[in-house]
């Protein structure tokens, strides 16, 4: 019996269908071939050198900003260290220059008795004044700061710039009194009137201990700079 036409047209369609099918079931599919490429040598090698390449890359960079870090932080340490001898040498160089003043001034009555022991008290006790004077300006002079300095790289400082250069190398917690003496040192030869009984040095170290001299500056051994205003040569 024959087949008609239309049958044989579906019979073959069907055929072709089965067909495409069984080849794309044949086929491997794209995942499998990446899981394929990524399980082969080729594939191993190449993805360990992309990660072996990019983690030496984070490394290297991880490392420069260590290095970096840790200059900037020993920077910050030589930085602090310096400017902390840079504060104890001032703090010293500043309480030898006032006990310069107050070892000056302790010796004015006595020179003045020995060198004109002829003269009234009245015109010893102007002479004692103009010395005085001579001794406060003679602080902020720098002929004294080249004779007197105690230390080589303040020797062209005078008492107001080392306090200048104390006052910018502090902590702005400590700047007040350091402020306040600065201040007072500038306007202690215009403002001084000895008056009373008391001899003019002594009115005058007596001036330097109320408003000039802080105890950062004593206990240095040097002379009378650890007094007080009431007994400043003792």
């Amino acid at each position: 019996m024959e087949i008609e036409q239309k049958d044989r047209d579906r019979i073959l369609l069907e055929e072709r269908y089965r067909q495409e099918i069984r080849k794309q079931l044949a086929e491997p599919k794209s995942d499998s071939r990446i899981k394929q490429f990524v399980n082969s040598a080729f594939g191993l090698w190449l993805f360990s050198a992309i990660f072996i390449s990019g983690a030496g890359t984070l490394y290297q960079n991880w490392q420069k900003q260590v290095d970096e870090d840790k200059a900037k932080f020993q920077k910050k340490l030589d930085e602090g260290a310096t400017n902390r001898e840079a504060i104890s040498k001032l703090d010293v160089e500043i309480s030898y220059r006032l006990s310069s003043g107050l070892l000056e001034l302790s010796s004015v009555e006595e020179r003045i008795d020995a060198q004109h022991a002829g003269k009234t008290d009245q015109e010893r006790a102007l002479l004692a004044a103009q010395a005085t004077f001579g001794i406060l300006r003679s602080l902020n002079s720098k002929e004294r700061a080249i004779q007197d300095g105690l230390y080589p790289e303040f020797g062209s400082y005078t008492l107001a710039t080392l306090l200048a250069e104390l006052r910018r190398r502090l902590p702005e917690s400590e700047r007040a009194d350091v402020e306040t003496s600065l201040a007072s040192l500038s306007s202690l030869v215009t403002r001084m009137h000895f008056k009373g009984q008391s001899a003019a040095p002594r009115q005058a170290a007596e001036a330097l201990f109320g408003t000039v001299i802080r105890k950062r500056w004593q206990g240095t051994a040097f002379h009378y700079i650890d007094c007080n205003k009431k007994t400043p040569f003792s």
